[in-house]
């Protein structure tokens, strides 16, 4: 009997190693679920620095989400809340193709406006990963 506790323990333990090990690896981009949409774009999450060098860039329309609305980042564009996107595609940028930087305060909103805006056909989608928190 002990000797069984100690063959289930070791594998929850290793188990629970292993899943932790693997969150702890760092994602590189996001792949949206648009096959409904017939979109097989990506969302590329970002981590700050590269979202500020993004920032930078002329054409960058950069994009708050979160909600309730928070102080933005300077030069941010617009505010749209994370579950107004197609409510609000007016806002966006008419060439699908400019650069639109996503923030909200932790990730998730953003996550989700994101993964949106790729459904309406941009390509070029960039989620802060962290958010502001970041």
């Amino acid at each position: 009997m002990n000797k069984k506790l100690i063959i289930i323990g070791t594998i929850i333990i290793v188990g629970l190693g292993f899943f932790w090990y693997m969150k702890q690896l760092p994602v590189k981009n996001r792949q949206t679920d648009n096959a409904q949409f017939g979109v097989n774009n990506t969302v590329k999450l970002i981590s700050s620095q590269e979202f500020a060098k993004l920032a930078k860039d002329t054409n960058a329309f950069i994009l708050d989400v979160h909600t309730p609305e928070q102080t933005h980042i300077p030069g941010t564009d617009t505010f749209i809340a994370f579950d107004k996107i197609k409510e609000n595609k007016n806002q966006l940028p008419n060439d699908k193709s400019t650069p639109i930087l996503v923030y909200c305060r932790s990730g998730g909103m953003s996550a989700q406006a994101s993964k949106e805006i790729v459904a309406l056909g941009y390509t070029n989608v960039y989620d802060l990963d962290g958010g502001t928190n970041s």
